[in-house]
């Protein structure tokens, strides 16, 4: 999937994701989100638990982008997605610019150990869970960051999306553990 050519089938997929994100900011306030973001966040954590350093460098023999990452790639892209928007939330509170990394942003790091990852994605995650209930609660619909797929979204916005974000790479680790050749 490519952001600079998407399809009309794509195109109508992120009206539908921007739809669902507009509405679920609207539906709850931060308090009431929090578990949400936060359980979603725990079941990736512990997705990573107990997997050996051959599991977690394993890449699938097919695909490309994302598809062709390793656990502890993904790993690795959800820290440095969690760093983004926590410092995208530090800019609102500050009044500064913020930007958004693209989609499907990830810098590995080859000698990165999932174990090691996962501490920081831990304590990045706690910060990310406190911005939540600072950040959020007061929206400032003129203070947005562009997201590649889903416009233009607010403090509260970037929230509901930061579950899905992790929805997503829930099912890819799960599926990653279930596909041929996955080590035992």
């Amino acid at each position: 999937m490519s952001d600079a050519n998407p399809t009309p089938e794509e195109l109508e997929e992120w009206a539908r994701v921007r739809g669902y994100i507009l509405a679920q900011a609207e539906k709850y306030e931060p308090h009431e989100y929090w578990p949400r973001l936060v359980e979603q966040r725990a079941k990736l954590l512990q997705l990573f638990e107990g997997v050996t350093p051959e599991q977690a460098s394993w890449r699938p023999a097919s695909g490309e982008g994302e598809g062709a990452w390793s656990i502890v790639e993904v790993a690795q892209h959800v820290l440095q997605w969690t760093e983004n928007i926590i410092d995208v939330n530090d800019a609102f509170l500050e009044g500064r610019e913020a930007h958004k990394l693209p989609s499907g942003y990830i810098d590995p790091d080859p000698a990165a150990r999932l174990d090691d990852v996962r501490v920081a994605l831990v304590e990045a995650s706690q910060r990310l869970a406190d911005t939540l209930l600072h950040v959020a609660p007061q929206p400032d619909p003129a203070r947005t960051v562009e997201h590649s797929r889903f416009g233009e979204l607010n403090a509260r916005q970037w929230f509901v999306l930061g579950r899905i974000h992790d929805m997503d790479h829930v099912r890819q680790v799960e599926g990653l553990k279930q596909a041929e050749g996955f080590p035992a």
